[in-house]
């Protein structure tokens, strides 16, 4: 039976991961950015225009955020993530609690609305050595490379 073993992500593995997440990202914005203009077209008055708007800058990044905490609580990490092989782990190597990936998935959300926050994530997880951003470090976690290695028979 395999053994797991666990090292620190590469930034570039990392990144790989984000551009994974972002395409999903932007087909899912995409979809809705049509369904509104679609919806919009058929509203009686402004007000109703701007109803999809509205919902479409709420609901889509709740749902997204509520998909990407699942999915790393279940699973170790988001599609990107999981395409790459990586893993939200403590500094220990033991799967991330619920309360600090919720914070995590928060400070993402903050951190996307602010544009500076992902450049300086990224930044860092080039410039330090384990590769931990700045949400890493505020929560004790880090992003492992999980490999299968064959044990010894």
């Amino acid at each position: 039976m395999p053994e797991t073993t666990l090292t620190s992500a590469s930034p570039l593995a990392r990144l790989g991961a984000r551009l994974v997440e972002g395409v999903v990202l932007a087909a899912i914005v995409s979809l809705t950015f049509g369904a509104c203009v679609v919806a919009s077209d058929n509203a009686r008055g402004e007000q109703e225009a701007w109803l999809p708007f509205l919902l479409s800058v709420t609901v889509v990044p709740a749902v997204v955020s509520l998909v990407h905490l699942v999915l790393t609580a279940s699973e170790g990490g988001t599609l990107g993530k999981r395409v790459f092989g990586l893993r939200v782990c403590t500094l220990d190597g033991a799967p991330a609690s619920l309360w600090r990936l919720l914070v995590r998935e928060l400070l993402f959300l903050f951190g996307l609305s602010l544009t500076i926050v992902p450049v300086v994530d990224l930044v860092m997880a080039f410039v330090r050595p384990d590769g931990r951003s700045l949400g890493d470090l505020l929560l004790g976690t880090q992003i492992l490379k999980v490999s299968a290695v064959q044990s010894a028979p």
